[in-house]
């Protein structure tokens, strides 16, 4: 009885967890919905650095002017990590900071303070949880003029942009110390038609130490440096921990120092700054002039001392500039380092000597500045240093105007009130038909006619960056969360309306109270006039965009009665009530009219917008050369694929789809297996996207008599140079939307059959498409059609055909 009994309390501990999470997610999870009751404080202010990882740059000078007493009414809080304490203790004590309450991250007290601080400092993100009050004021200090690449130009990573671009769309004011710095803060972000605040052009306040020759002098004396040349070392972090090439790395450096330090005079100090995790493997000891930045100053505050800054790719330079004091770039990697980050400024284009081997660094060194940087200046550093911090605090907590901070909207686009703003759920670009039909879509509308975004799954799309990026050269994106944050009366109602199917207005009352909640954490404060869910499902997304109070399109591209009754992989009722909820309902073609009017109820707001076909971009990219992705799967080089595609001898039947049951693909194995033993010069090609079943279907091909002459890829983001070389498209399926490909390969010469199915059916037959039983039979007869040249081409004006699907997507809005 006592095993039964904890047996149901490890069942039911095992499912609280997984909808409410556990340990420091509970904490997060159970404070954060309650948000809304606690009431925001207008005395109290957060700073939070680095993630609370540290404590330095703008934040530790806007911490040392809130000491000032002159802010004595207010109460500061400082978050941060909890094996941080100690040392940030040390550190506020040694520069006399004190009336400062820490916090640590994640805790009950972080997410209180988070949500009824009136003020609120951040250089980096606030945590993803954070819903940014309307009485709230969020300032985002960032922590450096971008040199490197960021944002949507890290290509991948570039799905992963979510929290930064959501924190600075939501923030009230970010600072910015030039011109150069907002143009690409805002469009690696993409956030100048998402933000609703305002940037301030101004000095950082971690540079006024630079123009304070008081504490330099201070310093110097304390170390007994008087007398010294000052030189600072601090390159870039290249994100290269563990590993041989972090011993290539250290041994590199090593080697560097030792032959600088021969060359350095005992009246020249060469000061080191690294990564912590590569200091520690450095023995400065070795050295007689080189040692390690010291760690009981601000690095701001001992950089001051410097009169000459060394380093490479880091943005330290644009800051150190306003001391006029030499600096020397050693980009002894750039090639490298460029191809693998990229650049926003090429180094080339900037005035300070730039050396790629010690040798030459020495000379730099041991040479007096001879370059002009007034027009880098004038750049990058235009506004005055003084008092930067207090210029900020007056201006953020006391209204109090100053000429030294320069107020502009970020959004400064003349018609953002004239044009709608229109969110199109994109998925993850996985290769199907789908990223298909939306890539082509995004080929043929107007972009420029509204302000189109698109939504992306963050964590799905991660496998996908490399199509995400060259996506982000024609449409803005938001990266989207799927998780949620419930409490349990939300857990309860969640589980009782998914895994039970029961709905009433107690259960509705708790969802629309949850997803409302994270429809604001996702996308804060931005107005939509149109969400349209292009992919059709996904259960967690289509519960999160039902909620938008905005004028809802979902598409459908499959035949989803068909997917709940052989895959069970849809909720029915997430589709009806979605599906009743939504202005219009847009099937890619008149065939899914009848199952969706099944789930729907009815036939009200269904409308046909068939796929729009990129055929111009087809075919050039099937000009292209036959080449894999770095995650294709499949045990054929391209060199051997391209022999066979080029040898005439062979006959080539091609099928492309994901690799899922529907598509036919094990059935079409079969078949091909015995026309192999008729006829050896043939080949079979199987491309697909993902799937549950490439396991079991590459399996099934290897036990085969013809394994030699079968073809497995997974996953290709250009197949269409594959496709045009082969003879013969096999559209297999046992059910379908449309098909796209079957246009695909149309559009490129290839003959084409399908087995009449829902779907490929209407269309077939309105274009002139050779339709085969649906069956093995049927699949049979296809091939032998073929063979016969009975396949004609399909009869279709592809720029006409795109005309027409344009008026009715158009029709959409209306």
């Amino acid at each position: 009885m006592k095993n039964k009994i904890k047996a149901r309390v490890k069942f039911y501990r095992k499912k609280f967890r997984r909808v409410f999470g556990k340990g420091k997610a509970l904490v997060k999870n159970s404070f954060l919905v309650r948000y809304e009751s606690l009431e925001v404080d207008d005395n109290l202010i957060l700073l939070e650095s680095k993630n609370g990882k540290d404590l330095g740059s703008n934040i530790f000078y806007l911490l040392k002017e809130l000491s000032n007493e002159r802010y004595e009414k207010y109460t500061v809080i400082l978050a941060i990590k909890k094996d941080k304490k100690e040392c940030i203790e040390k550190f506020l004590r040694r520069y006399n900071i004190e009336n400062v309450v820490l916090c640590f991250i994640p805790s009950l007290k972080y997410f209180k303070y988070l949500n009824t601080a009136k003020y609120l400092f951040n250089d980096t993100t606030f945590p993803y949880q954070y819903i940014k009050k309307d009485s709230q004021i969020y300032v985002n200090t960032w922590h450096g003029t971008p040199l490197k690449n960021l944002g949507k130009y890290v290509k991948k990573r570039a799905y992963s942009i979510g929290n930064v671009q959501r924190n600075l769309a939501m923030a009230d004011y970010i600072i910015l110390p030039n011109g150069f710095s907002k143009d690409v803060m805002i469009d690696s972000y993409m956030i100048e038609k998402l933000s609703k605040g305002k940037s301030l052009l101004m000095n950082y306040p971690r540079n006024e130490v630079f123009l304070n020759q008081q504490r330099k002098n201070e310093i110097k004396s304390k170390l007994n440096l008087n007398n010294n040349e000052i030189i600072v070392y601090m390159p870039t972090y290249r994100g290269i921990l563990g590993g041989s090439n972090t011993e290539e790395y250290i041994e590199k450096l090593e080697n560097y120092f030792r032959e600088i330090d021969e060359h350095l005079s005992s009246k020249q100090t060469f000061y080191v700054k690294l990564h912590p995790f590569i200091k520690k493997s450095i023995d400065y000891s070795n050295y007689k002039n080189i040692t390690s930045f010291p760690e009981n100053y601000e690095t701001y505050d001992f950089l001051n001392l410097a009169d000459c800054l060394i380093t490479d790719y880091s943005s330290v330079f644009f800051d150190f500039a306003i001391t006029k004091n030499k600096i020397i770039l050693f980009p002894y990697d750039e090639e490298e380092y460029v191809k693998n980050h990229g650049l926003k400024i090429n180094l080339q284009d900037l005035p300070f000597p730039k050396v790629y081997d010690v040798e030459n660094l020495i000379l730099e060194i041991n040479s007096r500045k001879n370059y002009d940087d007034e027009e880098f200046l004038r750049k990058f550093c235009p506004y005055p240093g003084e008092n930067a911090s207090k210029h900020l605090c007056d201006f953020i907590l006391l209204n109090i105007p100053s000429k030294n901070v320069i107020v502009q909207n970020i959004n400064t686009l003349k018609d953002k009130n004239e044009k709608e703003n229109v969110l199109i759920y994109a998925g993850n670009f996985a290769r199907n038909g789908i990223s298909t039909s939306l890539l082509a879509l995004l080929e043929n509308i107007d972009l420029n006619k509204r302000n189109y975004f698109l939504g992306i799954n963050t964590k799905t799309t991660k496998r996908y960056s490399s199509s995400l990026a060259k996506i982000a050269e024609k449409i803005h994106y938001i990266p989207i969360r799927d998780n949620e944050d419930f409490t349990i009366l939300e857990g309860i109602s969640y589980k009782l309306y998914i895994n039970h199917s029961i709905k009433n207005n107690f259960i509705e009352k708790n969802l629309d109270n949850a997803y409302k909640r994270n429809l604001r954490k996702n996308f804060n404060s931005i107005d939509f006039d149109t969400v349209i869910h292009f992919t059709g499902y996904e259960l967690k997304i289509t519960n999160l965009l039902r909620r938008f109070r905005s004028k809802k399109i979902i598409f459908v591209h499959n035949d989803l009665v068909q997917e709940i009754e052989t895959k069970q992989n849809h909720h029915f009722l997430t589709l009806k009530d979605f599906y009743n909820d939504c202005d219009k309902i847009a099937i890619v073609n008149e065939d899914l009219r009848l199952p969706i009017s099944k789930i729907k109820g009815s036939d009200k707001n269904i409308m046909v917008v068939e796929n729009f076909i990129d055929y111009e971009g087809i075919i050039n990219r099937s000009n292209e050369e036959v080449s894999f992705d770095e995650i294709t799967k499949t045990d054929i080089s391209p060199e051997n694929l391209k022999k066979i595609l080029d040898n005439e001898k062979f006959k080539k039947f091609i099928t492309i789809g994901r690799f899922s049951h529907e598509k036919g693909h094990i059935r079409l194995l079969k078949i091909f297996n015995e026309f192999y033993k008729k006829n050896k010069d043939v080949y079979l090609i199987i491309i697909g996207g993902y799937g549950r079943e490439y396991i079991k279907t590459l399996e099934h091909a290897q036990s085969l008599e013809s394994s030699d002459n079968i073809i497995i890829i997974n996953y290709l983001t250009n197949p269409f140079p594959i496709l045009k070389k082969c003879d013969l498209f096999i559209l297999p399926s046992f059910y379908e939307g449309l098909g796209l490909v079957i246009l695909e390969a149309d559009i490129l010469g290839v003959k084409v059959f399908s087995t009449d199915v829902s779907g490929p059916k209407t269309f077939m037959g309105k274009y002139g498409g050779f339709l085969v039983e649906n069956s093995k039979e049927g699949i049979r007869n296809g091939i032998e059609a073929f063979l016969n040249g009975e396949i004609d081409k399909l009869n279709i004006d592809y720029k006409q055909y795109n005309k027409e699907i344009l008026k009715h997507f158009e029709n959409l809005f209306r």
